[in-house]
């Protein structure tokens, strides 16, 4: 009898364990908080933060970064609260990990206003997250493309569906950012049906000129299929 071996072989690109250098930060804020028709609460909050960073063998930057309360997840890989971990070279940075969006990245938010910000009144809204971001810089231009994830395979499958881009200009104090992406946004709320998902692509621009301490931008974002607009103007000034 000739018995016949049978075997599957898998390919992985991997970069080998390297040994970083750890700091330890975070921050903490408390106060009181009143909304208009609401009770008064005392706000308060204390986070900290794990930051890892070393140098390869061949002169690649790299680093990570995560909360204790992720910790697990991030040891593990999973999906949410993983941190992040990224490799950095003349080639550009590549970061894993739970990520934002390359629109998000590029465009960014308005200011704050108050204690915990204006009701995040001053968030730009995007169509989600990102799973790998790419950024690479030259001189004043940025420019990065990040993918998001599939909910499969336990949170790690790369979703091409998921798909952004972003770039950002600086001339001296004057700075202009524009970010595109696509994917599906809820459109619909209904508590005797599931929500309804609309595939749509958003582009938002932003601009910002900074005079010594006060900063002024404005922003505009369309969403196509989904009917969509967002736009606002914010000025901080800091003293002291």
């Amino acid at each position: 009898m000739k018995k016949v071996l049978l075997a599957t072989t898998a390919l992985a690109l991997m970069a080998g364990v390297a040994h970083a250098e750890v700091s330890l930060s975070g921050d903490a804020r408390v106060g009181f908080v009143n909304v208009e028709g609401d009770d008064t609460t005392l706000e308060r909050r204390a986070r900290v933060k794990f930051s890892l960073s070393g140098e390869t063998s061949n002169g690649l930057s790299f680093g990570a970064s995560f909360r204790p309360q992720g910790a697990g997840d991030a040891a593990d890989g999973n999906k949410t609260n993983t941190g992040n971990v990224y490799i950095s070279g003349a080639f550009g940075t590549i970061s894993v990990g739970s990520e934002s969006s390359a629109a998000e990245y590029a465009v960014g938010d308005l200011a704050g206003v108050g204690f915990t910000g204006a009701g995040a009144g001053n968030e730009n809204a995007f169509i989600g997250g990102a799973s790998v971001v790419y950024t690479y810089s030259a001189d004043a231009l940025t420019a990065m493309v990040s993918v998001g994830e599939s909910e499969g395979d336990g949170g790690n499958t790369i979703d091409s569906d998921t798909l952004a881009m972003g770039v950002k200009y600086t001339a001296g104090a004057l700075t202009v950012a524009l970010g595109y992406e696509k994917g599906a946004i809820q459109t619909d709320i209904d508590d005797d049906e599931d929500p309804v998902m609309t595939d749509t692509s958003h582009v938002i621009g932003a601009v910002s000129y900074a005079m010594g301490d006060t900063t002024v931008k404005a922003t505009y974002g369309s969403a196509s299929d989904a009917d969509f607009t967002q736009m606002g103007v914010s000025v901080a000034h800091t003293m002291g």
